[in-house]
């Protein structure tokens, strides 16, 4: 057979058969459809919808002699099928010679889209153009976000369809005049909008004067006539933990008794654990997964001793006890010794060779005006009703099992040790919060975590939030949630285990679901935090204490019948277990 020779193939949802102004522009076309469970070509692209015959209007208006080749992927609706689109790129790659693809429509997301980006690579690669619209509604969408395609959206700064606004560092390519305008629509004009038609702008405009090949430089050709140019600062990356062989750490607090329970989950090895005296830890065993021993004196750490670093705690309160600047004094001695240093407290990074998890706004710059992007992995959260509930252990222990079980996981902490299990990513927004950015720039931030963690390809995200999720008490600003509807909006959960006290009130745990799955996923099970005050009236944590079988049994029971959810002891090893299989069930597992 022999190729297909044009100028501008469009793949879109094919020609009006009564568009005989166009006759002499076409060269012939083709139609992927489904049939007989499969997909197949056939020689019939009689547009049903508009859509297709609009945008050959444009490019043609513009180019009276141009030659066009039709490809015709949708029949009653504008709604992209990725099999199809890549059967598209395929028969075009093999079968079809031009210079130009025009695809005025995007895919949000999908699980063959490395496939359709591997289509548009070999087409690049023959130096073929593929211009793309972004979804109208505003989210990243491909083809258009591949690096080898013009990505063009919409700006209202952009008033004829000859003005276009050139962007630079961002997958947004080119805006365009996306407001509305009449179009020929099979057989009739109509008034229209959307980035489809600017986008058919865009490739009429690169017709008549002739640019297409490598995309770099037809976007320089491009910058030369724009209206603007808009360069977006390039995204500072984050200093990422160094890698660590062997470790002390100090002081010995939750967040250290947590990476000693779970050193399973560590590649490095634990030397050493200090605290100071005024602390009463000092002499205290610890014992964890292969590692164990007794608190000793910062005093006496020996910094000549075989360990590459020193990974400090939050000390705020024992320098406030001290009166000492034990920070200063550690951090000192590690750099004259030539040790590593990590740190929880954004207050250590004044002093050089620190490493502290800290989100600036120099990590998040809004370069694609908006634009989100879909995420196609399971996401599954961990969130609470309160502070002090163990939310951060449940997320430990669901990375364990889901480990030990043989998935690949992703996973983004919000406690500032969470590098040092491996986590993908850290969002440090507990104690002594390290973060800059709210608002907008942290739902941007998370997504974008969120899709670079998708993009690894692990079977499951796992995200976990701080303190309680829904307002408590509206007379003190630290009660409002703020950062955990941020954190909420920024990964989107499919399902949420979410941590409750035994001693909340049921109205309000009905709340906090209600506003999480107003949100986001669906409350899949409940995990009881199993401690009760002495005295109801004096809510003070120093005053919990375990509650007994019996009570938990009967909170268990109370929270199954009122919600139709399991309710979980994380502290039970059979609890655990089941959680798990409970996640499994949801998300199709074993």
């Amino acid at each position: 057979m022999d190729k297909i020779v044009c100028d501008v193939c469009i793949i879109d949802s094919g020609l009006w058969d009564n568009e005989s102004i166009l006759k002499h522009n076409i060269v012939g076309g083709i139609s992927v459809i489904y049939k007989n469970l499969k997909y197949v070509i056939c020689e019939e692209y009689m547009d049903n919808i508009g859509h297709g015959t609009a945008i050959a209007n444009i490019i043609c208006k513009e180019n009276p002699n141009i030659k066009l080749f039709i490809v015709k992927i949708f029949d009653d609706e504008m709604k992209c099928d990725e099999e199809a689109l890549s059967l598209a790129f395929e028969y075009v790659e093999k079968n079809v010679i031009c210079k130009y693809i025009n695809c005025s429509f995007g895919i949000l997301k999908g699980d063959i889209l490395e496939r359709i980006h591997e289509n548009c690579k070999k087409i690049s690669d023959k130096g073929v153009l593929i211009i793309s619209s972004y979804d109208n509604r505003g989210a990243i969408s491909y083809p258009a976000a591949f690096e080898e395609v013009i990505g063009v959206s919409t700006s209202d700064l952009c008033k004829t369809k000859d003005e276009y606004i050139v962007v630079k560092n961002s997958r947004v390519d080119i805006l365009g005049k996306g407001t509305y305008q009449r179009v020929k629509w099979k057989n009739k004009y109509i008034p229209i909008w959307g980035s489809s038609f600017a986008t058919a702008y865009i490739t009429a405009l690169l017709c008549k004067n002739n640019f297409f090949g490598k995309k770099n430089i037809v976007m320089k050709y491009l910058e030369l006539n724009a209206k603007e140019v808009i360069e977006n600062e390039v995204e500072d990356e984050s200093k990422r933990c160094p890698k660590i062989k062997k470790a002390i750490l100090m002081p010995y607090n939750k967040e250290i008794k947590n990476i000693v329970k779970f050193s399973n989950l560590i590649n490095f090895k634990i030397c050493g654990i200090y605290d100071i005296k005024l602390s009463c830890n000092v002499g205290v065993l610890y014992n964890g997964f292969n590692v164990q021993g007794k608190v000793e004196d910062i005093e006496h750490i020996d910094w000549e001793g075989d360990f590459d670093t020193i990974i400090i705690g939050h000390i705020q309160k024992l320098e406030n006890i001290s009166g000492k600047s034990i920070g200063k004094k550690i951090i000192n001695n590690a750099i004259m010794h030539h040790k590593q240093i990590v740190a929880f407290d954004k207050e250590l990074m004044q002093y050089n060779n620190v490493y502290v998890p800290y989100i600036s706004s120099k990590n998040v710059q809004n370069q694609e005006f908006d634009k989100l992007d879909l995420i196609n992995t399971p996401v599954l959260s961990v969130f609470g009703t309160s502070s002090n509930q163990g939310k951060f252990t449940v997320q430990l222990y669901l990375r364990t099992m889901f480990l030990q079980k043989g998935y690949t996981v992703g996973q983004i902490g919000t406690e500032p040790s969470s590098e040092l299990f491996g986590f993908d990513n850290v969002y440090p927004m507990g104690y002594n919060s390290n973060i800059e950015i709210q608002g907008y720039k942290s739902v941007l931030y998370l997504n974008k975590i969120m899709k670079r963690i998708s993009e690894k390809k692990p079977d499951i995200i796992i995200t976990g939030s701080q303190s309680g999720t829904s307002l408590y008490w509206k007379g003190n600003l630290k009660q409002y949630p703020v950062r955990q509807i941020e954190f909420l909006m920024g990964t989107l959960p499919d399902a949420v285990v979410l941590c409750v006290n035994y001693y909340d009130d049921i109205e309000y745990i009905k709340k906090t679901m209600q506003l999480i799955e107003g949100i986001s996923g669906k409350i899949i099970a409940v995990c009881v935090y199993p401690y009760k005050f002495v005295d109801d009236w004096d809510m003070i944590i120093s005053h919990l204490k375990l509650c007994s079988e019996y009570e938990l049994k009967e909170f268990k029971n109370k929270i199954n019948n009122i919600f139709s959810l399991p309710c979980y002891n994380i502290e039970c090893l059979e609890d655990r277990e089941d959680l798990f299989k409970t996640c499994l069930r949801f998300f199709g597992g074993e």
